[in-house]
């Protein structure tokens, strides 16, 4: 039985349990000013809770700020499960490279194949141009009409359907969900299990990710706060079937490190998938873009960084990996916000620090 994360009223602190577990698997703590610095920084922007983990070499930071839950008073804890948006495409495209490595599919495969009812009009379509955003499909989020009334696959589906191609698959890059919601079909139709018991076996189970799920699966979503104009406002958790592969996945700091350092070194899918996962979109592509499968590819200051950001309602999240400096960020905070980016700027803010 897998376990159901508690709330811990845990705040500027690390974790005496988590410290203790820390030091046994031989991870010392440290501490850092410049993540404690770019946390007030964003609570003092209004962010109402923000939870940071660091990595670098062989010692490991990890600290929460704030609030999770304003009205009931409850601090901010690294044993919270947030949301973590778009930084699900990174398990989903993993999943897929393991099937693959399996034989169970192949990144050739026509789209259409294993979802035929896809509209014609995506016939070329191929499961590589959904990892790389390439296949010319319309976003769908834009169109739904609520974001807390559940849809079934096939409704996501139709919505997907009445939209118009944007461009022809291969030709053109352009970030788009639909692609990701359609990989999560495809993985359960060739494993036969439902996308989160899928990610249960191959990923969260194996790698220790105790307090990490498809969201909803053992508790109730989180819910988070969304800036309306000046004011920072409750609101309640999207039902994660509008995002289902494409951004459904809850999280903690830590467990999110742990799974970075897992992917990059070869504990999740093998060097030769890995590889692929992290190297550029054909550069010839209008325009040129750096992004791999499900992993964004861009330098900071020079920096090679391998990352995702993540917004869904309620919440942001950004996961960093600085594959020449043994250095990893995790930066998730409970307020979206239509107009800043405001997780990869903490995330950014601790990078330049410790460079």
């Amino acid at each position: 039985m897998r376990r159901v994360s508690a709330l811990f009223l845990v705040l500027l602190t690390v974790a005496p349990a988590a410290e203790a577990r820390r030091r046994a698997a031989g991870h010392p703590s440290f501490d850092l000013p410049a993540a404690d610095l770019a946390a007030h920084h964003a609570l003092d922007r209004g962010v109402p809770g923000v939870a940071i983990a660091v990595r670098k070499g062989d010692a490991w930071f990890s600290r929460a700020y704030g609030e999770f839950d304003r009205e009931a008073n409850v601090a901010a804890s690294i044993h919270d499960e947030w949301q973590i948006g778009s930084v699900t495409k990174q398990f989903t495209a993993a999943a897929v490279m393991r099937l693959a490595e399996d034989g169970a599919l192949s990144l050739d495969d026509r789209v259409r194949d294993w979802v035929p009812e896809l509209h014609v009009r995506y016939d070329a379509v191929t499961i590589e141009h959904l990892l790389t955003h390439t296949s010319g499909m319309a976003e769908y989020t834009d169109k739904l009409e609520s974001a807390w009334e559940p849809l079934t696959q096939e409704q996501v589906l139709a919505i997907i359907n009445a939209q118009p191609a944007w461009f022809a698959a291969g030709n053109h890059f352009l970030y788009s969900n639909a692609g990701y919601f359609l990989l999560g079909m495809i993985l359960e139709r060739a494993s036969s299990m439902t996308y989160g018991h899928l990610l249960e076996e191959l990923f969260f189970d194996p790698l220790g990710l105790q307090r990490t799920s498809y969201c909803g699966t053992y508790s109730p979503a989180p819910s988070g706060y969304f800036l309306d104009g000046d004011e920072v406002v409750s609101v309640p958790a999207a039902d994660p079937s509008l995002t289902f592969s494409a951004g459904a996945i809850c999280s903690t700091p830590d467990d999110l490190l742990r799974w970075t350092l897992a992917l990059a070194h070869g504990h999740v899918v093998s060097p030769e998938s890995y590889e692929r996962m992290t190297t550029p979109v054909d550069p010839r592509l209008s325009p040129p873009i750096g992004y791999g499968f499900g992993l964004a590819l861009s330098d900071l200051d020079d920096r090679r960084r391998i990352w995702h950001n993540g917004h869904v309602l309620g919440f942001q999240s950004h996961v960093a990996w600085f594959p020449d400096e043994d250095l990893a960020i995790v930066v998730l905070l409970n307020l979206s916000d239509l107009s800043e980016d405001q997780a990869t700027e903490v995330a950014e803010e601790i990078a330049r620090a410790m460079h």
